[in-house]
């Protein structure tokens, strides 16, 4: 049994009712990223313009009314959730995407707080170090208790450097600098996950298949501690119709929804051993009645699953 809930949010009110409401009406998206701060959830992008966040510390959801908040309306417009990564350090944000990383740009700085909310594109010669920086790609990407970042981008470069990326990227956000190291191997990222330990837990598949070996995601675990990789082996039961997506940490585990298959994947990191549960099960505590399209979020907050799509 899971103490997750799951709370579905439709970014998409076309309804009288919501539209005369006092809440901001996000126009429908897809691929947005999204990130959470103290008790609100950002969105931005979907190739919208708009900052924006739904309340996330007002008591009850109400799904037919959710309480968002406009921020911003002049914001670039991008392509992230499957094609980036947003990672937080304290009230900054910083976003590497593909519509951003190109032969000067790397990455988007947006500083919440305190208002007014600012954004600004980092160009490479702002950064030291700039000769190591990655040319493109779809990163996977987390940052430690340092404010080091890590990323892994994905071999299909989208940018001018067309061969596949070896490396894992550092960017130290205290010095502006880059560090690069080689990964295991050339894989094709899935999920990162960063534990209190240091340790990042990336879900991989081994290229040129993109599909998960006998149903199960292969482990590869970088110690930033040590600065060394593990490739871990797991055991048990997974229904993945394609990867471990948009996969979040919670209870020492890794949970990846899989809507092809309707199936909540477990990965306990105590264990590596994988559990499938049926989302549709009512004894799961997890009953979502829609199926996800890839251009959705996921995020866990407390003890809740947000989907939003």
């Amino acid at each position: 049994m899971f103490l997750i809930l799951i709370l579905v949010i439709l970014l998409n009110f076309g309804s009288p009712a919501a539209s005369a409401a006092s809440y901001y009406s996000p126009e429908y998206r897809s691929d947005a990223a999204t990130f959470i701060i103290d008790d609100r959830l950002f969105y931005i992008g979907g190739y919208e313009s708009d900052l924006f966040y739904l309340e996330l510390g007002q008591g009850p959801f109400q799904l037919l009314n959710p309480p968002f908040y406009l921020v911003r309306s002049d914001m670039p417009e991008l392509y992230v959730n499957g094609h980036g990564s947003a990672v937080i350090v304290n009230q900054t944000v910083f976003i590497f995407t593909t519509d951003i990383t190109n032969d000067n740009r790397v990455f988007l700085k947006i500083n919440i707080g305190p208002d007014p909310v600012s954004y600004k594109f980092i160009n490479r010669n702002e950064t030291q170090n700039s000769n190591i920086s990655p040319g493109g790609g779809r990163p996977k990407a987390v940052v430690d208790k340092n404010g080091l970042i890590y990323m892994w981008f994905t071999p299909d470069k989208l940018s001018s450097k067309s061969s596949p990326n070896e490396n894992l990227y550092i960017f130290d956000t205290t010095k502006y600098s880059w560090i690069v190291e080689p990964t295991y191997k050339v894989m094709f990222p899935h999920t990162a996950i960063i534990l209190p330990d240091g340790r990042i837990i990336f879900t991989v598949s081994t290229l040129p298949s993109h599909t998960p070996n006998n149903g199960l995601d292969d482990v590869i675990i970088y110690d930033t501690v040590k600065g060394t990789w593990l490739n871990q082996t797991t055991s048990g039961t997974a229904e993945f119709a394609f990867q471990c997506l948009n996969g979040q940490l919670y209870n020492n585990k890794i949970l990846c929804y899989d809507s092809t298959t309707n199936t909540l994947n477990v990965l306990d990191i105590s264990s590596f051993v994988w559990s499938a549960h049926n989302v549709s099960d009512p004894s799961n505590n997890v009953v979502p009645l829609f199926n996800l399209v890839g251009s959705g979020s996921i995020n866990v907050y407390q003890d809740w699953m947000i989907f939003s799509f």
